[in-house]
């Protein structure tokens, strides 16, 4: 029972991450909070991140928005992956112990063919890199919790 108990706090951090070209949604399937944001980053000159969302800090002197490229998914890698960090981060904040969480990824944009295994790949090693102990990349439509918790079962050791 103590083991049962242990194993639901440990899995407790399921996330379900939905990218645009516009925002990053973030909610955990299992207790319904949110996070998002405005996928814009402010660096200042020396190349350092000021600012995440909206507003944009005064002092920077470019403005970056890594989701937004015509042809693919991720425009801007560095920036990209430390704007997932954040919003992982941000989601992970009221967690006393926290483990890594289990993480689906979606880029709800429309792609021509869908996803390439080249962006999915790029896609899952930011979530990595961002945190998450294990990924699950998807395409296709927005998901409700109950399916997202689905996916993570079917596709990751949980």
């Amino acid at each position: 029972m103590i083991i049962d108990a242990l194993r639901r706090g440990l899995d407790g951090h399921q996330l379900y991450v939905r990218i645009t070209r516009q925002q990053v949604f973030a909610r955990n399937v299992n207790t319904g909070e949110q996070f998002s944001c405005r996928a814009r980053v402010g660096i200042d000159t020396r190349g350092a991140i000021r600012s995440i969302g909206e507003p944009v800090a005064p002092d920077c002197a470019k403005t970056v928005d890594p989701f937004n490229h015509p042809r693919v998914v991720v425009d801007d890698y560095d920036t990209a992956e430390a704007l997932l960090r954040f919003v992982c981060a941000k989601m992970m904040e009221s967690a006393r112990f926290a483990t890594a969480p289990l993480v689906v990824v979606h880029a709800d944009m429309a792609l021509d063919g869908g996803l390439s295994s080249l962006e999915a790949r790029a896609l899952r090693e930011m979530a990595i890199y961002a945190g998450a102990r294990q990924v699950v990349v998807h395409d296709g439509e927005t998901l409700s919790d109950e399916k997202a918790r689905a996916l993570l079962a079917e596709h990751l050791s949980v």
